[in-house]
């Protein structure tokens, strides 16, 4: 996943000028990639240790006029993927909202996702906020994709049997 992507390794040194070399490196990645493919996914490594999910999300579904979308709880490879493939449908023209189900055949041997409006994305999505707000310009809004249990229960719901704060549900996460 991170092969040929700079955000991967941070340069080790407290030079100014060496960091500002490796963010215009990391920005130049994020520019290319989403003019190439539509969007890019910025991926997050939590820390389990204090309870604090992994977390990864789309930048460039803005530009679709689309909200980004949100995944908390799931590896980056896979959080990758299934982001992948819900930006194919909206390059297709789908318009995904708050609310939908949609169907994921190949996550978790089949799944329906649950999509909820995310009531701070300026608190979670850093990387789509810098490239797309600014002065004079709405936040950019963002979908919360939700993943049920092997049950097929959401964090919201009683009996969730998957640990809750790997997928806190919208509007009780930020980074």
């Amino acid at each position: 996943m991170c092969k040929d992507d700079p955000r991967c390794s941070a340069p080790d040194s407290d030079d100014p000028v060496v960091q500002q070399q490796w963010r215009d490196q990391s920005d130049a990645w994020l520019r290319e990639t989403i003019r190439k493919h539509g969007w890019a996914v910025q991926s997050v490594l939590g820390n389990h240790r204090k309870r604090y999910p992994d977390f990864s999300y789309t930048v460039g579904l803005w530009g679709f006029g689309h909200p980004e979308l949100l995944v908390i709880g799931l590896a980056a490879d896979v959080a990758g993927w299934l982001l992948n493939q819900l930006g194919q449908l909206v390059r297709a023209g789908e318009s995904l909202r708050a609310g939908q189900s949609v169907y994921c055949p190949n996550l978790r041997g089949g799944s329906d996702l649950q999509l909820r409006r995310v009531p701070n994305p300026h608190e979670i999505l850093f990387v789509a906020q810098n490239v797309y707000s600014g002065p004079g310009l709405r936040k950019v809004p963002a979908l919360q994709v939700c993943y049920p249990d092997s049950y097929g229960r959401y964090p919201w719901e009683p009996g969730y049997a998957d640990t809750r704060w790997l997928q806190p549900p919208p509007g009780r996460f930020a980074a």
